[in-house]
Formats: structure tokens, sequence, C-alpha cells
């Protein structure tokens, strides 16, 4: 659509270049290449497999075979964001706690 409506402007051909680029693309639809044309350039974009931690193992073979480090991504502390949580949930209800009992004998005493 875009193509179609650049083509129909009047200046299409003085400012416009074609470069005819076909994308040789290794796609996450089909994550499958040759490591030979991948060592000598053939392919000019990789649409990457998604979420990292499920395909890790996939990514970090492809760039190994790139000529690249995989990066080095710490575990997800899981147990210790939920103690995170923990202690601010228990914060909040022992500071409405002292709320509610100070609020309690400032009545008592009026």
């Amino acid at each position: 659509m875009l193509y179609k409506y650049l083509s129909s402007w009047n200046k299409y051909r003085e400012k416009c270049t074609n470069l005819n680029i076909t994308l040789k693309r290794v796609n996450r639809t089909n994550w499958q290449y040759d490591k030979k044309k991948l060592a000598l350039g053939y392919y000019t974009d990789a649409h990457s497999l998604r979420p990292y931690k499920k395909n890790k193992h996939q990514i970090d073979r492809f760039m190994c075979d790139l000529g690249l480090k995989p990066p080095k991504i710490p575990p997800t502390h899981v147990s210790t964001i939920k103690k995170i949580t923990a202690q601010k949930n228990v914060r909040k209800k022992s500071f409405f706690k002292r709320k509610l009992f100070t609020s309690y004998i400032k009545r008592e005493n009026e």
C-alpha cells in the first residue's frame, strides 16, 4: 500500500531510489539458517525468536555462529522478588494497624 501511494507521488522518480534489495532474513516463524551462508554474510536480517528465556539455547547458538558472545543474563530471582513484595505488604498492613490503633486510642481518650 505504501509503495502504491509513494509511486503515485509526482516527485517519486526524482526523490526516491529503488535499491532492489530482497531481504534474506532468518525469520522467527521459520528459524532455519545455513551456517556457511551466515559466515559469508548472505543473510541481511534476523527476526529473533521470542521470548528469549524460552528460546535461549537457539538464539545463543545463532549468536555464536555469527561470532558473537551471547549476553550473560542472570536468572530471575523470583523468590527474592516475592520476599520484597511480602515485606512491602507487611509494612503496609502494620502501618494501617498502627493508624487504626492510634485512632482507636484517640477516640477512647476523648
